[in-house]
C-alpha cells in the first residue's frame, strides 16, 4: 500500500519522544478491511514481526503483518536506540502491512490458522505472535510467561562543550534496574533507567530521569529535560527470551527482558528459517526452561510488583 503522512501520538507508550520529534513524519498504513489468505500471518509490528516478515517475503512467502496500533509503537520504537537495523528499506516492496488492526482471536482449525480482526479475518498456514509486552489476553500461554514493565527515557538539551561521554560511548551499568545512556548526534544526553511496575502513564518522567542523571553527573543536577517518554518491555522469570509453539502452527516469541533491540531482529530471522524448514536454531531457544510467573492471572502482577520493587530498593541501599 502507498503510505500517507500524518502526525500521531501512541496510545500505548506515554510521553513525548525525541525520536518522534526529530525523525520527521512516519508513513501510515491502512487498517485491514476484509478477509485475506496468505502463507504466514504475523501479529505484531515491532522488530520481531518486521524482521520475520522481511525474511519470509524475501524467501518467497506471501506474508500479512498486522498491528493493533502503529508499527514500532511499543519498545521497538521507544528504546535506548543503541542498535540500528535496515528492514524499513524493504517494507513497501515485500510485505502486506496493516496498522490499527488488532488481533481479537487466534485459532488453529483444520491445519490452518485463523486470525480474527475487527473488520476481517486472515487465513494462513502459519502464524507468528510477536507482540511481546502487549499480548494482553490474546493467548494465555505467553501471558503466563511474559510480564510487561514500563521503561522510561529522557533527553536533555544539547550539552555544549560537555565532558560527558567525550568518546561518544554507549553505556549501561550493572544494577538490577539498569541505567543506560548515550549522546545523540546533536549533543543531547539520552538517559534511560526508570522502570515502573503498576502505573501505565506516569506524569513525572522528567523528575525521576533528572534525579538519576544527577547521581552520575552532579554538574547536571539542574539540566533541562526536553523530552521524556516510555515503552513497555516484556520480561520473563529468568530474564531469558520466551519462544513456544502455543498451538499448532502458531509460535509466540517475546520476553526479551531488555535486550530486544538485538534479539528481536535475530529471532524474526530464525522464525523465517523455521518456516523454510530449518527449525534447528530456533529450537535451541524453545528448549530454554522458562517457568510461568507464580500467582496465576490474578496474583502474578501484584507479586511481581512487590518483588521488583524489592530489588530496585537494593540498588539504592
Amino acid at each position: 500500500p502507498t503510505p500517507s503522512i500524518m502526525p500521531y501520538q501512541s496510545p500505548i507508550s506515554p510521553g513525548r519522544s525525541w525520536y518522534e520529534d526529530t525523525a520527521g513524519p512516519r508513513p501510515e498504513y491502512k487498517a485491514l478491511d476484509g478477509d485475506l489468505r496468505c502463507d504466514v500471518v504475523v501479529v505484531g509490528g515491532g522488530f520481531t514481526g518486521l524482521s520475520a516478515a522481511v525474511h519470509l517475503a524475501r524467501a518467497g512467502s506471501n506474508v500479512v503483518l498486522i498491528d493493533a496500533h502503529r508499527f514500532g509503537d511499543g519498545a521497538s520504537g521507544r528504546n535506548g536506540g543503541q542498535l540500528g537495523t535496515g528492514q524499513r528499506a524493504w517494507a513497501e516492496e515485500l510485505a502486506q502491512l496493516f496498522e490499527q488492526t488488532p488481533a481479537t482471536a487466534i485459532a488453529s482449525v483444520g491445519g490452518k490458522v485463523r486470525v480474527t480482526t475487527p473488520k476481517g479475518t486472515i487465513s494462513a498456514g502459519k502464524c507468528l505472535i510477536g507482540v511481546n509486552a502487549h499480548g494482553g489476553t490474546l493467548e494465555p500461554i505467553s501471558a503466563a510467561h511474559i510480564m510487561p514493565i514500563g521503561s522510561f527515557i529522557g533527553a536533555t538539551v544539547p550539552l555544549a562543550d560537555s565532558s560527558v561521554l567525550p568518546g561518544g560511548e554507549a553505556v549501561d551499568d550493572s544494577r538490577f534496574v539498569v541505567r543506560y545512556f548515550r549522546k545523540s548526534t546533536d549533543g543531547r544526553l539520552l538517559f534511560g533507567g526508570r522502570e515502573i511496575y503498576a502505573v501505565s502513564d506516569p506524569k513525572d518522567i522528567h523528575v525521576h530521569i533528572r534525579r538519576q542523571i544527577a547521581e552520575l553527573y552532579p554538574d547536571l543536577r539542574d539540566v533541562e529535560i526536553t523530552h521524556g517518554w516510555g515503552g513497555y518491555v516484556g520480561i520473563t522469570m529468568p530474564r531469558k527470551p520466551f519462544v513456544r509453539e502455543v498451538m499448532p502452527n502458531v509460535i509466540s516469541v517475546g520476553g526479551y527482558s531488555g535486550h530486544g533491540v538485538m534479539l528481536s531482529n535475530f529471532f524474526g530471522k530464525l522464525y523465517a528459517e523455521t518456516v523454510a524448514g530449518n527449525r534447528d536454531r530456533l529450537r535451541l531457544i524453545e528448549d530454554l526452561n522458562i517457568p510461568a510467573f507464580p500467582g496465576g492471572r490474578r496474583l502474578r502482577a501484584p507479586l511481581l510488583f512487590l518483588a521488583l520493587n524489592w530489588y530496585a530498593l537494593r540498588d539504592r541501599i
